[in-house]
C-alpha cells in the first residue's frame, strides 16, 4: 500500500488518470483501482482534494462525478476496505450526498450525475471570469454540489431548476448571462430552467461538458488528381461517420481506413500532405479539387466556419489520431472558437502529426507586397484599438477620446477582414452595432449569418424572447415576420446546440398554428417547422425533431372551416414534404432505425412515418448490400412496414437500376452486378408481400429485361399484383430460354387451366418448343389430364412413335401412362392397346422403351380394360326379375 506519498501530488495524479480515460467504466475502474493503492486513511485526504477542488479545477470535477455512486465504485475490487473509506467521510457533506444518491431510482441517477456536472461547469465558469471567491462567497466544493442538487426541485426529473436567489447578490447579473449562453430558460423571474433531451443526459452525465474545458515513386498528374479529390471526399465521409455513430462503432473504422490510405499513398511523395482553402477552391498541396467533380461548397463553409485555412498531415500518423482530429473538427465552430480555435485544441491533445493554418494563400499586391488583411491569425493594433472603442461605448464613454486617425485606420481594418469572413470581426462590429444601437442589433444580426455566428448567446436569447412576445401580435403583418426572424433564431438554435431554446420555439409555433386565422402566417409557421424538422433530423436529434414532426402531423389531420386557411394548410404541408426530403435527413435517421435499441429504433420509426419516403427509401435500400443480414432484416421490413407509401420510390429505384443496365448491355453479358442484383431482388420482394395494383406496370416491364432472374422475381410478385396482367405474361413466358422463368410462367397457367382448358394448348405448344420444362408440363398434365385436350395431345405424341418427343425422356412416356391410366377411356385403350401390341411384337424392342416401362404400358391398358367391363356391365339391359324388384313396368 501507498502511504508516504503528498495528499496534493496524490490528488493531481488522481484527476489525471480518470479524466484521461475516454469511456465512463474506463473511469470508474479507474478511479477504483488508485484508491485501492492506498490505506483508508491515506487516500482520504486525497479525496477531499478532489472534493474541495471539483468547482475549480476541471479534472477534480470529472473525478468527482465518478465518486458519486458508492456501490459501483466499490464493485472493481470488493475485498478492499470499502466500509471504513465511507466511514472516514461520516458526517460530512459527502456522506449527506452519498445518502441521498442511494435513494434515487437506478433509472434516472444519469439525471441526477447531468445535473452535477452542469452546476460544476456554472460554478466554475463563475470562479475562472472571477466572479465568484469559493473560499468566501458559496459552498461549492463537489460534495456541497451534489447535496444541492440531491435536495433541489426534482432530482430525479429531466429539468433542472436553478434559483437566482441561492446565489450572492453580487453574481446574479453575470448569472443570467451565463445561463442563457447554457441555454437555461427564464420562465418565472428570478427561476430559471433547463431540460436535458436524451443526447444531453448521455452526454452531461459521465462529464462531457466538462472535458470541454480541459486544458482551456512520382505519380502521375491524372492519377494525383483523382487521389486529391478521393482525399477530400474520403474525409468528409468520416466526418460524417463520426457525426452519425458514437465512438468505437463498428462502421467507423472502414472510413478511417479509407481516408488513411489515400493519404498514405500521398504521404510515400510527400514530406506532408496539406489540404489549403483558395477562396471557394480546395487544394491538396499544389493541387487543385474540380469544383464539378465534387460538392466543395460545404467542404469551405466548414473550414471557413472554424477559422481554418489549412491543415497539414504530416508521416507517422494514425487512425485514432485521425479520428480524435476528426472528432474535434465536428464540433460546434462557436465552441472551436470559445477554445482558442482548432489549432489550439489540436495541441492540447498532442496532436503532433497535425498542424492547422500553417501555411495559407495570400493575395499579391502589384509591387508585390501581400495584403496582410487576408491571413492575419494574431489581434493586430487595429483590431485591439477597435476593441477598445468597444468597451467604452459599453460602459457609456464618447469615442470623441480616441484619435480620429487610430479610429479610422481601426474601422478600415475591421471592416476589411469582416468582409474576408473573418468572423473575430464580423463578431466584433455586432458588439460596436449594439453599443452604438441596441435596436440594430436584431437587424444585423438577422441579415447576416457570419454576424450570428460570432454573437454570444445570451445576446441571441434576447431577441428570440423579444420574438416569442410578439407571436401574440394581432397585427398579422407582425406575427408573419416575427415567424420569418424566428426561423433564422431557431436554426441558429439547432447549430449551436441550443436544445431548451428550440424547443420553447417549436412550442410557441404549435400554439400559434393552433389559433392562427391567417392564412399567410400559418404557412410561414408550418414551413419553419418543416425547415427545423429537417435541420434537426439532419443533426442526429431525433427526440426534438420529432416534437416538429407531430406538428405537422397533427396538421395533417386537421380541417380548418375557412377555405383560404385549408388552401394555405394544404400548400404549406406540400412544401414542407419537399423540404424534409433531404439526403442528410434521411441519412442521419436510418442507423436508428436500424438500432438493436428499441426505445432508439421506435422514435426513429415514428420519424420515419412523417418523413417524405424518397431519400428515406433509397437510403433502406442501400441496406441490401450490407454484409449484416440482421441488417438486411430489418430494411427489409421496415420496408414492408412503410407499404404503399414507400411504392413510388421503389419503383423509380428499380427503374433507374433496369435502365442503367439496359444502356451497357451486350451480348456477352445478361446479368445485373451482384451488388444491383441483390437490391433490385429485395425491392421486387417487397413489391410482392405488399401486392399492390400500382406496382402492375413496373413489374410487366421489368419481366422483359435480359436478366431472367429479374424477370423471375417479377414474375411471381405479379401473381399478388395483378393476377390477369400475370396470365398474360404468363403465356408467353412458358417459352422462356430459363427454365427458373418458364417453370413459373406454367404453374400460373397450370391454376387457371384447370378451370378453363382454354389456357391448354399454350401448354402443349410449350411442351413442344421448350424441351428443358418439359418433366414439369407432364406434371402440370397430371393435374390437367381430366380434360380432353391433354389426353389428345398425349395420345397424338404416342402415336408419334418412337421418333416422338415423349419417348426421349421414359420418365415422360411413364407419366403420359399414369395420366391416360388415370383418366382415359375406350380411345386411350385403343392406343395403348395397340402401341402394346407393337412393342411385344418387337417393334420398340431395340430402341426406347425399357422393361419397366413396358410393365407400365401393361398395367395401364388392364387398368382400362378393367374398366370399360365395369362400365359394359353397367350399361346392361336389366332383365325382368330385376324390373319388378325395381318396380319398373
Amino acid at each position: 500500500m501507498k502511504d508516504q506519498q503528498s495528499p496534493d501530488l496524490a490528488a493531481a495524479r488522481l484527476a489525471k488518470a480518470v479524466s484521461s480515460q475516454e469511456k465512463p467504466e474506463e473511469r470508474v475502474k479507474s478511479l477504483s483501482t488508485f484508491i485501492s493503492g492506498f490505506e483508508p486513511d491515506s487516500i482520504g485526504p486525497v479525496l477531499g482534494l478532489i472534493i474541495n477542488d471539483s468547482c475549480r479545477r476541471i479534472e477534480a470535477g470529472l473525478t468527482f462525478l465518478f465518486l458519486m455512486d458508492r456501490s459501483r465504485l466499490s464493485s472493481f475490487n470488493q475485498d478492499w476496505n470499502w466500509p471504513v473509506l465511507f466511514d472516514w467521510f461520516s458526517k460530512t457533506a459527502l456522506e449527506t450526498a452519498w445518502d441521498l444518491f442511494d435513494r434515487i431510482p437506478s433509472n434516472t441517477q444519469k439525471h441526477v450525475y447531468a445535473k452535477i456536472a452542469m452546476l460544476i461547469e456554472i460554478i466554475y465558469i463563475l470562479i475562472l471570469d472571477d466572479l465568484l471567491d469559493p473560499d468566501t462567497d458559496l459552498d461549492c466544493s463537489g460534495a456541497d454540489i451534489a447535496v444541492r442538487v440531491l435536495k433541489g426541485k426534482e432530482p430525479s426529473s429531466n429539468t433542472f431548476y436553478i434559483s437566482l436567489s441561492s446565489f450572492p447578490v453580487s453574481i446574479r447579473k453575470f448569472m443570467k448571462g451565463i445561463l442563457s449562453e447554457l441555454d437555461f430558460i427564464e420562465n418565472i423571474p428570478g427561476q430559471w430552467q433547463f431540460t436535458f433531451g436524451k443526447e444531453m443526459i448521455e452526454n452531461y452525465s459521465i462529464g462531457n461538458n466538462l472535458i470541454s474545458h480541459k486544458g482551456t515513386g512520382q505519380m502521375s498528374q491524372a492519377l494525383a488528381q483523382r487521389n486529391a479529390e478521393n482525399l477530400i471526399k474520403r474525409l468528409e465521409l468520416l466526418m460524417k461517420a463520426l457525426q452519425m455513430f458514437p465512438s468505437g462503432h463498428p462502421s467507423i473504422e472502414p472510413s478511417t481506413e479509407s481516408f488513411t490510405s489515400v493519404l498514405s499513398n500521398f504521404l510515400k511523395d510527400n514530406a506532408q500532405v496539406t489540404l489549403s482553402i483558395m477562396g471557394d477552391t480546395v487544394m491538396v498541396n499544389d493541387l487543385r479539387v474540380e469544383r464539378k467533380s465534387l460538392g466543395t461548397g460545404g467542404f469551405v463553409r466548414s473550414f471557413s466556419y472554424r477559422k481554418i485555412s489549412s491543415i497539414s498531415f504530416s508521416p507517422g500518423i494514425t487512425g485514432d489520431q485521425i479520428q480524435l482530429f476528426a472528432k474535434i473538427f465536428n464540433r460546434p465552430p462557436v465552441y472551436i472558437a470559445e477554445h482558442g480555435g482548432m489549432a489550439r485544441l489540436i495541441e492540447l491533445r498532442g496532436l503532433d502529426t497535425i498542424s492547422i493554418n500553417r501555411f495559407h494563400y495570400e493575395l499579391i499586391a502589384e509591387k508585390g507586397d501581400s495584403d496582410r488583411t487576408l491571413a492575419r491569425s494574431e489581434v493586430t493594433v487595429e483590431d485591439a484599438i477597435f476593441s477598445e472603442l468597444i468597451d467604452r461605448l459599453e460602459r457609456g464613454d464618447s469615442i470623441d477620446t480616441l484619435p480620429g486617425k487610430n479610429l479610422g485606420d481601426a474601422l478600415k481594418s475591421v471592416l476589411a477582414a469582416a468582409h474576408d469572413d473573418k468572423e473575430e470581426q464580423r463578431g466584433m462590429i455586432a458588439r460596436f452595432i449594439t453599443a452604438l444601437d441596441p435596436s440594430l442589433l436584431e437587424k444585423g444580426l438577422l441579415s447576416n449569418i457570419y454576424v450570428q455566428r460570432g454573437m454570444a448567446w445570451k445576446a441571441i436569447r434576447k431577441i428570440i424572447d423579444s420574438l416569442l412576445r410578439s407571436l401574440s401580435s394581432p397585427d398579422p403583418d407582425v406575427r408573419h415576420r416575427t415567424v420569418g426572424k424566428l426561423q433564422d433564431m431557431v436554426l441558429l438554435a439547432v447549430e449551436r446546440g441550443k436544445e431548451n431554446s428550440t424547443s420553447q420555439i417549436i412550442e410557441s409555433i404549435s400554439r400559434t398554428l393552433k389559433r392562427e386565422h391567417d392564412p399567410d402566417v400559418l404557412y410561414r409557421a408550418v414551413i419553419l417547422t418543416a425547415s427545423l424538422m429537417e435541420s434537426l433530423l439532419a443533426r442526429g436529434n431525433m427526440s426534438i425533431a420529432l416534437k416538429a414532426g407531430n406538428i405537422l402531423s397533427n396538421l395533417q389531420a386537421m380541417q380548418y372551416p375557412r377555405t383560404e386557411l385549408e388552401a394555405a394548410r394544404k400548400r404549406s404541408l406540400t412544401e414542407a414534404q419537399r423540404k424534409l426530403d433531404t439526403l442528410s435527413a434521411a441519412e442521419a435517421l436510418v442507423p436508428r432505425l436500424l438500432s438493436d435499441d428499441t426505445t432508439i429504433s421506435k422514435e426513429a420509426e415514428q420519424l420515419a412515418a412523417i418523413l417524405p419516403p424518397d431519400n428515406l427509401v433509397s437510403q433502406l435500400v442501400n441496406i441490401f448490400n450490407e454484409d449484416n443480414r440482421r441488417l438486411r432484416a430489418k430494411a427489409f421490413k421496415i420496408l414492408l412496414n412503410m407499404g404503399k407509401r414507400g411504392l413510388s420510390p421503389i419503383h423509380k429505384k428499380l427503374k433507374d437500376i433496369v435502365t442503367a443496365f439496359n444502356s451497357q448491355v451486350d451480348k456477352a453479358s445478361f446479368y445485373l452486378p451482384d451488388s444491383d442484383w441483390y437490391t433490385a431482388r429485395n425491392m421486387i420482394q417487397v413489391l410482392r408481400d405488399i401486392g399492390s395494383p400500382s406496382s402492375e406496370t413496373v413489374l410487366a416491364d421489368l419481366c422483359r429485361i435480359p436478366d431472367h432472374r429479374i424477370r423471375r422475381e417479377c414474375l411471381l410478385a405479379l401473381i399478388k399484383s395483378s393476377n390477369t396482367t400475370a396470365e398474360s405474361l404468363a403465356l408467353h413466358l412458358i417459352s422462356d430460354e430459363s427454365s427458373d422463368v418458364s417453370i413459373i410462367a406454367l404453374n400460373i397457367l397450370t391454376k387457371q387451366a384447370a378451370f378453363n382448358p382454354a389456357y391448354i394448348p399454350k401448354i402443349t405448344y410449350a411442351f413442344r418448343k421448350n424441351e428443358q420444362i418439359r418433366p414439369e408440363i407432364m406434371e402440370s398434365f397430371s393435374i390437367l389430364g381430366i380434360h380432353d385436350q391433354v389426353r389428345d395431345f398425349l395420345l397424338k405424341c404416342i402415336n408419334e412413335g418412337e421418333s416422338g418427343q415423349l419417348f426421349e425422356d421414359s420418365n415422360l412416356a411413364s407419366g403420359a401412362f399414369r395420366i391416360l391410366k388415370r383418366y382415359g377411356g375406350d380411345k386411350e385403350q385403343a392406343v395403348l392397346e395397340k402401341l402394346l401390341s407393337n412393342v411385344e411384337g418387337g417393334f420398340f424392342r431395340k430402341s426406347k422403351i425399357n422393361r419397366q416401362l413396358l410393365q407400365e404400358l401393361k398395367d395401364a391398358v388392364t387398368t382400362l380394360q378393367m374398366s370399360s367391363d365395369v362400365i359394359e356391365s353397367e350399361e346392361k339391359k336389366p332383365d325382368d326379375d330385376e324390373i319388378t324388384i325395381l318396380g319398373v313396368q
